[in-house]
Protein backbone atom coordinates (compact mmCIF):
# COMPACT_ATOMS: atom_id res chain seq x y z
CA UNK A 1 0.00 0.00 0.00
CA UNK A 2 1.59 3.47 -1.18
CA UNK A 3 0.51 6.59 -0.32
CA UNK A 4 0.48 9.04 -3.67
CA UNK A 5 0.01 12.70 -2.92
CA UNK A 6 -2.30 14.80 -5.96
CA UNK A 7 -0.65 18.02 -6.84
CA UNK A 8 -2.98 20.90 -5.71
CA UNK A 9 -3.99 22.74 -8.32
CA UNK A 10 -5.77 26.58 -8.02
CA UNK A 11 -5.13 26.69 -4.25
CA UNK A 12 -6.81 23.15 -3.61
CA UNK A 13 -5.52 21.20 -0.29
CA UNK A 14 -3.99 17.96 -1.28
CA UNK A 15 -5.94 15.03 0.00
CA UNK A 16 -3.74 11.89 0.82
CA UNK A 17 -5.43 8.69 -0.80
CA UNK A 18 -4.72 5.07 0.21
CA UNK A 19 -4.54 2.29 -2.47
CA UNK A 20 -4.73 -1.00 -1.13
CA UNK A 21 -2.88 -3.25 -3.02
CA UNK A 22 -4.34 -6.45 -4.91
CA UNK A 23 -2.93 -9.14 -2.45
CA UNK A 24 -3.96 -7.30 0.54
CA UNK A 25 -7.03 -9.68 1.09
CA UNK A 26 -5.73 -13.41 1.15
CA UNK A 27 -7.75 -16.41 0.90
CA UNK A 28 -7.91 -17.59 4.10
CA UNK A 29 -9.96 -15.14 5.37
CA UNK A 30 -13.02 -16.52 4.10
CA UNK A 31 -14.81 -19.43 6.29
CA UNK A 32 -16.10 -22.46 4.93
CA UNK A 33 -17.22 -25.61 6.91
CA UNK A 34 -13.96 -27.15 7.01
CA UNK A 35 -12.44 -24.10 8.68
CA UNK A 36 -15.09 -23.80 11.59
CA UNK A 37 -14.79 -27.22 12.29
CA UNK A 38 -11.00 -26.67 12.68
CA UNK A 39 -11.99 -23.50 15.07
CA UNK A 40 -14.33 -25.71 17.23
CA UNK A 41 -11.68 -27.93 17.58
CA UNK A 42 -9.17 -25.72 18.42
CA UNK A 43 -10.94 -24.42 21.14
CA UNK A 44 -12.45 -27.63 22.29
CA UNK A 45 -11.13 -27.79 25.50
CA UNK A 46 -12.20 -24.12 26.13
CA UNK A 47 -15.57 -25.03 24.93
CA UNK A 48 -15.70 -28.52 26.62
CA UNK A 49 -15.00 -26.51 30.19
CA UNK A 50 -17.29 -23.54 29.47
CA UNK A 51 -19.95 -26.51 28.87
CA UNK A 52 -19.19 -28.54 31.62
CA UNK A 53 -19.30 -25.16 34.50
CA UNK A 54 -22.56 -24.46 32.47
CA UNK A 55 -24.09 -27.12 33.44
CA UNK A 56 -22.82 -28.11 36.81
CA UNK A 57 -24.07 -24.67 37.13
CA UNK A 58 -27.56 -25.79 36.05
CA UNK A 59 -27.23 -28.87 38.11
CA UNK A 60 -26.57 -26.99 41.44
CA UNK A 61 -28.57 -24.78 40.84
CA UNK A 62 -31.47 -27.65 40.44
CA UNK A 63 -30.29 -29.42 43.40
CA UNK A 64 -29.91 -26.40 45.53
CA UNK A 65 -32.89 -24.75 45.17
CA UNK A 66 -35.95 -25.71 47.56
CA UNK A 67 -38.72 -27.81 45.38
CA UNK A 68 -41.93 -26.07 45.30
CA UNK A 69 -45.31 -28.30 45.01
CA UNK A 70 -48.38 -27.38 43.44
CA UNK A 71 -51.85 -28.21 44.91
CA UNK A 72 -54.86 -28.63 42.54
CA UNK A 73 -58.63 -28.34 42.83
CA UNK A 74 -60.68 -28.82 40.10
CA UNK A 75 -63.65 -27.30 40.29
CA UNK A 76 -67.21 -27.12 37.96
CA UNK A 77 -70.61 -25.46 37.65
CA UNK A 78 -73.02 -26.65 40.36
CA UNK A 79 -75.74 -28.65 39.29
CA UNK A 80 -79.16 -26.71 39.34
CA UNK A 81 -80.72 -28.73 42.15
CA UNK A 82 -78.25 -27.30 43.92
CA UNK A 83 -79.10 -23.86 44.30
CA UNK A 84 -82.73 -23.92 43.26
CA UNK A 85 -83.31 -22.60 46.99
CA UNK A 86 -81.55 -19.20 46.19
CA UNK A 87 -85.06 -18.84 43.30
CA UNK A 88 -82.60 -17.14 40.85
CA UNK A 89 -84.60 -15.28 38.05
CA UNK A 90 -81.46 -15.28 35.71
CA UNK A 91 -81.33 -16.67 32.26
CA UNK A 92 -78.63 -19.35 33.59
CA UNK A 93 -78.39 -19.43 37.31
CA UNK A 94 -75.59 -21.88 37.42
CA UNK A 95 -72.89 -19.63 35.70
CA UNK A 96 -74.21 -16.10 37.82
CA UNK A 97 -72.98 -18.64 40.82
CA UNK A 98 -69.72 -19.93 39.55
CA UNK A 99 -69.03 -16.27 38.76
CA UNK A 100 -69.58 -15.41 41.99
CA UNK A 101 -67.54 -17.81 43.35
CA UNK A 102 -64.56 -16.99 40.79
CA UNK A 103 -64.74 -13.27 42.10
CA UNK A 104 -64.62 -14.39 45.86
CA UNK A 105 -61.79 -16.57 45.21
CA UNK A 106 -59.80 -13.98 43.60
CA UNK A 107 -60.79 -11.22 46.71
CA UNK A 108 -57.67 -9.83 48.22
CA UNK A 109 -59.85 -9.31 51.63
CA UNK A 110 -60.94 -12.78 51.80
CA UNK A 111 -56.91 -13.83 51.12
CA UNK A 112 -56.05 -11.46 53.52
CA UNK A 113 -58.99 -13.00 56.37
CA UNK A 114 -57.41 -16.61 56.03
CA UNK A 115 -54.27 -15.49 55.95
CA UNK A 116 -54.31 -14.04 59.18
CA UNK A 117 -57.11 -16.24 60.80
CA UNK A 118 -55.00 -19.81 59.81
CA UNK A 119 -51.92 -17.67 61.27
CA UNK A 120 -50.21 -18.86 57.94
CA UNK A 121 -47.06 -15.38 58.66
CA UNK A 122 -45.80 -17.95 61.38
CA UNK A 123 -45.58 -21.23 58.94
CA UNK A 124 -43.93 -19.90 56.27
CA UNK A 125 -41.47 -17.35 58.02
CA UNK A 126 -38.96 -18.77 60.75
CA UNK A 127 -39.18 -17.26 64.51
CA UNK A 128 -35.44 -15.65 63.87
CA UNK A 129 -36.27 -13.83 60.85
CA UNK A 130 -39.02 -12.53 62.23
CA UNK A 131 -37.17 -10.92 65.19
CA UNK A 132 -34.10 -10.31 63.42
CA UNK A 133 -34.82 -6.73 62.13
CA UNK A 134 -38.04 -4.77 64.12
CA UNK A 135 -38.48 -2.19 61.35
CA UNK A 136 -39.04 -4.75 58.94
CA UNK A 137 -41.54 -6.52 61.02
CA UNK A 138 -43.94 -4.33 60.76
CA UNK A 139 -44.19 -4.77 56.64
CA UNK A 140 -43.16 -8.53 57.06
CA UNK A 141 -46.42 -10.04 57.30
CA UNK A 142 -47.83 -7.95 54.12
CA UNK A 143 -44.94 -8.98 52.24
CA UNK A 144 -45.06 -12.53 53.20
CA UNK A 145 -48.72 -12.70 52.11
CA UNK A 146 -47.92 -10.99 48.86
CA UNK A 147 -44.84 -13.08 47.75
CA UNK A 148 -46.05 -16.62 49.42
CA UNK A 149 -49.40 -16.43 49.35
CA UNK A 150 -51.55 -14.28 47.26
CA UNK A 151 -49.26 -14.43 44.17
CA UNK A 152 -48.95 -18.15 44.30
CA UNK A 153 -52.93 -18.78 44.51
CA UNK A 154 -54.15 -18.60 41.01
CA UNK A 155 -56.81 -20.55 38.90
CA UNK A 156 -57.61 -21.41 35.55
CA UNK A 157 -60.92 -21.07 33.68
CA UNK A 158 -62.52 -24.37 31.62
CA UNK A 159 -64.60 -22.41 29.06
CA UNK A 160 -66.28 -23.70 26.17
CA UNK A 161 -67.27 -21.20 23.02
CA UNK A 162 -70.64 -21.93 21.30
CA UNK A 163 -72.22 -20.47 18.15
CA UNK A 164 -72.51 -16.55 17.92
CA UNK A 165 -68.98 -16.51 19.81
CA UNK A 166 -71.28 -17.68 23.41
CA UNK A 167 -68.73 -18.77 25.63
CA UNK A 168 -70.07 -20.64 28.48
CA UNK A 169 -67.88 -21.35 31.63
CA UNK A 170 -67.60 -25.26 32.64
CA UNK A 171 -64.90 -25.01 35.34
CA UNK A 172 -61.88 -24.05 36.92
CA UNK A 173 -58.83 -25.13 38.42
CA UNK A 174 -57.46 -23.75 41.42
CA UNK A 175 -53.72 -24.06 42.32
CA UNK A 176 -51.33 -23.21 45.15
CA UNK A 177 -47.74 -23.43 44.92
CA UNK A 178 -45.74 -23.71 48.29
CA UNK A 179 -42.18 -25.33 49.03
CA UNK A 180 -44.55 -27.76 51.61
CA UNK A 181 -46.81 -30.02 49.75
CA UNK A 182 -48.64 -30.99 52.66
CA UNK A 183 -49.25 -26.92 53.35
CA UNK A 184 -50.04 -26.39 49.93
CA UNK A 185 -53.11 -29.22 49.95
CA UNK A 186 -54.62 -28.36 52.98
CA UNK A 187 -54.31 -24.32 52.83
CA UNK A 188 -55.71 -24.62 49.42
CA UNK A 189 -58.84 -26.65 50.75
CA UNK A 190 -59.35 -24.91 53.32
CA UNK A 191 -59.74 -21.43 51.13
CA UNK A 192 -61.50 -22.89 48.79
CA UNK A 193 -64.12 -23.77 51.48
CA UNK A 194 -64.06 -20.57 53.37
CA UNK A 195 -64.62 -18.72 49.48
CA UNK A 196 -67.21 -21.11 49.52
CA UNK A 197 -68.73 -20.34 52.64
CA UNK A 198 -68.63 -16.74 51.54
CA UNK A 199 -70.22 -16.79 48.43
CA UNK A 200 -73.40 -18.85 49.66
CA UNK A 201 -73.30 -16.22 52.52
CA UNK A 202 -73.42 -13.45 50.08
CA UNK A 203 -75.96 -15.25 47.93
CA UNK A 204 -78.43 -15.97 50.82
CA UNK A 205 -78.18 -12.10 52.28
CA UNK A 206 -78.72 -11.05 48.30
CA UNK A 207 -82.06 -13.45 48.06
CA UNK A 208 -82.84 -12.67 51.92
CA UNK A 209 -82.49 -9.05 51.08
CA UNK A 210 -84.51 -9.20 47.76
CA UNK A 211 -87.76 -11.34 49.49
CA UNK A 212 -87.83 -8.57 52.93
CA UNK A 213 -88.06 -6.14 50.21
CA UNK A 214 -90.75 -7.34 48.40
CA UNK A 215 -91.92 -8.84 51.87
CA UNK A 216 -92.16 -4.88 53.12
CA UNK A 217 -93.55 -3.63 49.72
CA UNK A 218 -96.28 -6.43 50.33
CA UNK A 219 -96.86 -5.31 53.86
CA UNK A 220 -97.44 -1.87 52.46
CA UNK A 221 -99.68 -2.92 49.71
CA UNK A 222 -102.31 -4.96 52.62
CA UNK A 223 -101.97 -2.07 54.90
CA UNK A 224 -103.36 0.53 52.20
CA UNK A 225 -105.64 -2.25 51.02
CA UNK A 226 -107.30 -2.43 54.20
CA UNK A 227 -106.94 1.55 55.46
CA UNK A 228 -109.32 1.54 52.37
CA UNK A 229 -111.63 -0.66 52.88
CA UNK A 230 -111.95 0.42 56.67
CA UNK A 231 -112.60 4.44 55.04
CA UNK A 232 -114.50 2.73 51.95
CA UNK A 233 -116.75 0.76 55.45
CA UNK A 234 -117.05 4.25 57.07
CA UNK A 235 -117.85 5.88 53.97
CA UNK A 236 -120.87 3.48 53.35
CA UNK A 237 -121.72 3.58 56.84
CA UNK A 238 -122.32 7.66 56.32
CA UNK A 239 -124.12 7.57 52.95
CA UNK A 240 -126.18 4.80 54.62
CA UNK A 241 -127.20 6.75 57.87
CA UNK A 242 -127.53 9.32 55.49
CA UNK A 243 -130.73 7.91 53.28
CA UNK A 244 -131.72 6.34 56.54
CA UNK A 245 -132.42 10.10 58.30
CA UNK A 246 -133.66 11.10 55.05
CA UNK A 247 -136.21 8.55 54.82
CA UNK A 248 -137.12 9.06 58.72
CA UNK A 249 -137.37 13.04 58.33
CA UNK A 250 -139.65 11.77 55.39
CA UNK A 251 -142.03 8.91 57.16
CA UNK A 252 -142.10 11.33 60.37
CA UNK A 253 -143.64 13.72 58.25
CA UNK A 254 -145.90 11.14 56.79
CA UNK A 255 -147.19 10.24 59.80
CA UNK A 256 -147.07 13.63 61.43
CA UNK A 257 -149.54 14.68 58.73
CA UNK A 258 -151.53 11.49 58.66
CA UNK A 259 -151.99 12.01 62.46
CA UNK A 260 -153.25 15.79 61.09
CA UNK A 261 -155.85 14.40 59.26
CA UNK A 262 -157.39 12.36 61.36
CA UNK A 263 -157.55 14.75 63.55
CA UNK A 264 -159.48 16.90 61.76
CA UNK A 265 -161.34 14.53 60.10
CA UNK A 266 -162.08 13.36 64.20
CA UNK A 267 -163.39 16.72 64.60
CA UNK A 268 -165.21 17.41 61.93
CA UNK A 269 -167.29 13.75 62.17
CA UNK A 270 -168.14 15.01 65.63
CA UNK A 271 -169.16 18.35 64.35
CA UNK A 272 -171.24 16.72 62.16
CA UNK A 273 -172.97 14.27 64.70
CA UNK A 274 -174.01 17.32 67.24
CA UNK A 275 -175.40 19.20 64.80
CA UNK A 276 -177.72 15.63 63.76
CA UNK A 277 -178.03 15.15 67.57
CA UNK A 278 -179.54 18.80 67.74
CA UNK A 279 -182.12 17.95 64.52
CA UNK A 280 -182.97 14.37 66.12
CA UNK A 281 -184.01 16.09 69.72
CA UNK A 282 -185.93 18.62 67.73
CA UNK A 283 -187.41 15.84 65.76
CA UNK A 284 -187.87 13.59 69.70
CA UNK A 285 -185.95 10.96 67.85
CA UNK A 286 -184.69 9.26 70.83
CA UNK A 287 -184.39 5.53 69.27
CA UNK A 288 -183.56 5.45 65.51
CA UNK A 289 -186.00 6.21 62.95
CA UNK A 290 -185.90 4.70 59.74
CA UNK A 291 -188.98 5.61 57.03
CA UNK A 292 -190.81 2.46 55.33
CA UNK A 293 -190.52 2.48 51.94
CA UNK A 294 -193.26 2.55 49.71
CA UNK A 295 -192.85 -1.26 47.33
CA UNK A 296 -195.45 -3.22 45.85
CA UNK A 297 -196.39 -6.30 48.12
CA UNK A 298 -194.60 -8.52 45.01
CA UNK A 299 -192.41 -7.17 45.50
CA UNK A 300 -191.89 -6.92 49.45
CA UNK A 301 -192.42 -10.45 49.12
CA UNK A 302 -189.59 -11.25 46.88
CA UNK A 303 -186.35 -12.77 48.43
CA UNK A 304 -183.67 -10.28 46.56
CA UNK A 305 -185.75 -7.29 48.25
CA UNK A 306 -182.24 -5.09 49.48
CA UNK A 307 -183.10 -1.96 51.34
CA UNK A 308 -180.63 0.83 50.42
CA UNK A 309 -179.88 2.86 53.92
CA UNK A 310 -177.36 5.34 52.59
CA UNK A 311 -179.13 8.09 51.98
CA UNK A 312 -180.98 8.11 55.49
CA UNK A 313 -180.11 11.31 57.39
CA UNK A 314 -178.00 10.75 60.53
CA UNK A 315 -180.38 12.28 62.63
CA UNK A 316 -182.51 9.56 62.21
CA UNK A 317 -180.35 7.32 64.42
CA UNK A 318 -181.73 8.78 67.40
CA UNK A 319 -180.56 10.68 70.03
CA UNK A 320 -178.79 7.91 71.97
CA UNK A 321 -176.84 6.60 69.27
CA UNK A 322 -175.71 10.30 68.32
CA UNK A 323 -174.58 10.50 72.09
CA UNK A 324 -172.89 6.96 72.41
CA UNK A 325 -170.86 8.23 69.12
CA UNK A 326 -170.01 11.39 70.17
CA UNK A 327 -168.69 10.08 73.52
CA UNK A 328 -167.08 7.45 71.15
CA UNK A 329 -165.18 9.96 69.18
CA UNK A 330 -164.68 11.78 72.07
CA UNK A 331 -162.79 8.95 74.02
CA UNK A 332 -160.81 8.40 70.86
CA UNK A 333 -158.39 11.84 71.08
CA UNK A 334 -156.22 10.42 73.54
CA UNK A 335 -155.31 7.50 71.45
CA UNK A 336 -156.30 8.44 67.81
CA UNK A 337 -153.37 6.28 66.49
CA UNK A 338 -155.05 2.75 66.20
CA UNK A 339 -157.58 5.06 63.60
CA UNK A 340 -155.75 6.59 61.72
CA UNK A 341 -155.23 4.67 58.61
CA UNK A 342 -151.81 3.78 57.13
CA UNK A 343 -150.10 4.80 60.44
CA UNK A 344 -148.76 1.64 60.88
CA UNK A 345 -147.36 0.77 57.89
CA UNK A 346 -145.19 4.33 58.19
CA UNK A 347 -144.47 3.68 61.80
CA UNK A 348 -143.16 -0.09 60.79
CA UNK A 349 -140.94 1.91 58.15
CA UNK A 350 -139.64 4.01 61.16
CA UNK A 351 -139.27 1.33 63.29
CA UNK A 352 -136.88 -0.90 60.52
CA UNK A 353 -134.71 2.85 59.69
CA UNK A 354 -133.99 3.23 63.45
CA UNK A 355 -132.49 -0.29 63.41
CA UNK A 356 -130.89 -0.58 59.96
CA UNK A 357 -129.54 -4.29 59.46
CA UNK A 358 -127.09 -3.31 56.79
CA UNK A 359 -125.88 -0.16 58.73
CA UNK A 360 -125.66 -2.47 61.93
CA UNK A 361 -123.77 -5.39 60.10
CA UNK A 362 -121.09 -2.63 58.81
CA UNK A 363 -120.20 -1.23 62.50
CA UNK A 364 -120.10 -4.90 64.11
CA UNK A 365 -117.73 -5.66 61.21
CA UNK A 366 -114.20 -7.00 63.47
CA UNK A 367 -112.49 -7.28 60.22
CA UNK A 368 -112.84 -6.21 56.62
CA UNK A 369 -110.00 -8.81 55.31
CA UNK A 370 -113.00 -11.15 53.54
CA UNK A 371 -114.36 -8.65 51.93
CA UNK A 372 -110.51 -7.30 50.32
CA UNK A 373 -110.84 -8.91 46.97
CA UNK A 374 -107.15 -9.04 46.68
CA UNK A 375 -105.72 -9.50 50.13
CA UNK A 376 -105.94 -13.47 50.34
CA UNK A 377 -103.21 -13.45 46.51
CA UNK A 378 -101.42 -11.05 48.43
CA UNK A 379 -101.35 -12.73 51.78
CA UNK A 380 -100.60 -16.22 50.10
CA UNK A 381 -97.22 -14.63 48.16
CA UNK A 382 -96.57 -13.23 51.57
CA UNK A 383 -96.61 -16.55 53.00
CA UNK A 384 -94.77 -18.01 49.91
CA UNK A 385 -91.89 -15.71 50.57
CA UNK A 386 -91.91 -16.38 54.10
CA UNK A 387 -91.87 -19.86 53.97
CA UNK A 388 -88.99 -18.95 51.13
CA UNK A 389 -86.81 -17.15 53.78
CA UNK A 390 -87.26 -19.82 56.51
CA UNK A 391 -86.17 -22.67 53.93
CA UNK A 392 -83.20 -20.63 52.34
CA UNK A 393 -82.36 -19.80 56.20
CA UNK A 394 -81.92 -23.50 57.39
CA UNK A 395 -80.87 -24.55 53.97
CA UNK A 396 -76.88 -26.17 54.69
CA UNK A 397 -76.90 -28.15 51.32
CA UNK A 398 -76.72 -25.26 48.55
CA UNK A 399 -73.51 -25.57 46.09
CA UNK A 400 -72.32 -22.78 44.41
CA UNK A 401 -69.66 -25.00 43.53
CA UNK A 402 -68.57 -28.87 42.98
CA UNK A 403 -65.73 -30.07 43.73
CA UNK A 404 -64.64 -32.63 40.99
CA UNK A 405 -61.31 -33.18 43.44
CA UNK A 406 -60.44 -32.20 46.37
CA UNK A 407 -56.08 -31.10 46.52
CA UNK A 408 -54.19 -33.68 47.55
CA UNK A 409 -50.41 -33.24 48.42
CA UNK A 410 -48.42 -33.64 44.79
CA UNK A 411 -45.59 -36.12 45.11
CA UNK A 412 -43.58 -34.56 42.35
CA UNK A 413 -42.13 -30.82 42.73
CA UNK A 414 -43.86 -28.41 39.97
CA UNK A 415 -40.61 -26.17 40.39
CA UNK A 416 -37.78 -26.88 39.59
CA UNK A 417 -38.04 -28.88 36.78
CA UNK A 418 -34.51 -30.25 36.86
CA UNK A 419 -33.80 -32.14 33.57
CA UNK A 420 -35.37 -29.18 32.02
CA UNK A 421 -33.04 -27.05 33.97
CA UNK A 422 -29.70 -29.11 33.28
CA UNK A 423 -30.89 -29.42 30.01
CA UNK A 424 -31.13 -25.26 29.31
CA UNK A 425 -27.59 -24.96 31.03
CA UNK A 426 -26.39 -27.59 28.76
CA UNK A 427 -27.13 -25.50 25.77
CA UNK A 428 -26.68 -22.70 27.06
CA UNK A 429 -22.71 -23.87 27.88
CA UNK A 430 -22.42 -24.86 23.94
CA UNK A 431 -24.04 -21.73 22.54
CA UNK A 432 -21.46 -19.79 25.00
CA UNK A 433 -18.35 -21.78 24.17
CA UNK A 434 -19.12 -21.80 20.60
CA UNK A 435 -19.46 -18.00 20.82
CA UNK A 436 -16.43 -17.88 23.18
CA UNK A 437 -14.87 -19.88 20.67
CA UNK A 438 -15.11 -17.71 17.31
CA UNK A 439 -14.71 -15.15 19.37
CA UNK A 440 -11.31 -15.30 20.27
CA UNK A 441 -10.70 -16.44 16.63
CA UNK A 442 -11.41 -13.21 15.28
CA UNK A 443 -9.62 -11.57 18.52
CA UNK A 444 -6.54 -13.43 17.00
CA UNK A 445 -7.17 -12.63 12.97
CA UNK A 446 -7.33 -9.14 14.29
CA UNK A 447 -4.26 -9.17 16.35
CA UNK A 448 -2.46 -10.64 12.72
CA UNK A 449 -4.01 -8.07 10.68
CA UNK A 450 -3.02 -5.07 13.35
CA UNK A 451 0.67 -7.08 13.41
CA UNK A 452 1.19 -6.39 9.26
CA UNK A 453 0.02 -3.07 8.99
CA UNK A 454 2.65 -1.34 7.77
CA UNK A 455 4.01 2.06 9.31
Amino acid sequence: MSDKPIPSTDGIQPVNLQIIPADYYREDDEFNLYDIFAILFRYRFLMAAITAACTIIALLYALLVPPEYKASVHLSVPALHDINELGLQDNNPTQVVFQRFLDYFNSRALRWQYFEEHNLLAALVDEREMERDEKKQENLPYAVFEEQFNNRLRYEQKAVTKRRAVTRVTGATATLQLRDPVLAADWLNGYVQQVHAETVDSLKADRMASWNFRQQRLDERIDRLRRYAETSRADEIARLLEVDAINRRRIEGHIKALRAKAKQDLSDEKRKLRESLEIARTLDFVDMAVPAPRVDQAITNSPDLMVNLRHIPTYSRGVKALEAEIHALNSREEFPDPFVSGLRDQQRQLAMLNENARVLALQNRTSDDPHIGDLRSLQQEQEKLEMNLQRLAADEDIKVVTIEQAAVPPQKPSKPKRKLVVLIGLLGGVILAVFAAFMLHFLGKYRQIAAIKPG
